[in-house]
């Protein structure tokens, strides 16, 4: 129990980054929407941009946490793996509209993945609203696959799908946030 309650104060002491990595998501995703023509193009360079930032934010994160979280390091590594893919993906711009569906898509999946796992621990530790947190993991999952197979029907079709993911995750990290938040007091 004295584990348990360490984890919590320091996810607690940090729920602001999750709030900055939503509200930023959530900012992307209404571009897209409002700006869909453009967005094809402006999606590898506004993602990436988004990557680098949040790999900035989840490396905060995890070494402000390493006293507090098991498997810290993970989200060390995948911070430091989200700057180096966003650095690559920045400075040799060959990559095709049809590889960045992919990076997209495989980055919105593993997002997803990790939300099931932080609602699952919510839930373990009776946090109310866990199951808020785990449907919108769920739809962006499902929003993750239909982006990635979305790129044969192009488009504004494909930027949409994009957006929606964005929300959705950015919604979810800002409740994730307020949840954490709410821990605190």
């Amino acid at each position: 129990m004295i584990y348990l309650s360490k984890t919590v104060q320091g996810t607690v002491k940090n729920w602001w980054v999750s709030l900055v990595v939503g509200v930023l998501l959530l900012m992307l995703g209404v571009i897209f929407i409002f700006h869909p023509p453009d967005a094809l193009f402006s999606l590898t360079y506004l993602f990436t941009v988004c990557l680098v930032v949040v790999g900035i934010f989840e490396i905060v994160f995890s070494v402000n946490n390493k006293d507090f979280i098991t498997g810290w390091g993970w989200g060390f590594a995948y911070g430091i793996l989200d700057i180096l893919i966003g650095i690559i993906l920045i400075f040799i711009p060959v990559a095709t509209p049809l590889t960045m569906v992919y990076f997209i898509g495989f980055w919105i999946m593993f997002q997803s993945i990790w939300g099931i796992g932080v609602s699952s621990d919510l839930q373990r530790i009776l946090v109310e609203g866990w199951s808020r947190l785990f449907f919108l993991s769920v739809l962006c999952l499902l929003l993750s696959f239909l982006f990635i197979i979305s790129f044969i029907l192009m488009s504004e079709f494909t930027v949409l799908i994009a957006a929606f993911a964005f929300i959705i995750y950015g919604i979810f990290r800002i409740y994730l946030s307020i949840k954490f938040k709410s821990l605190q007091d």
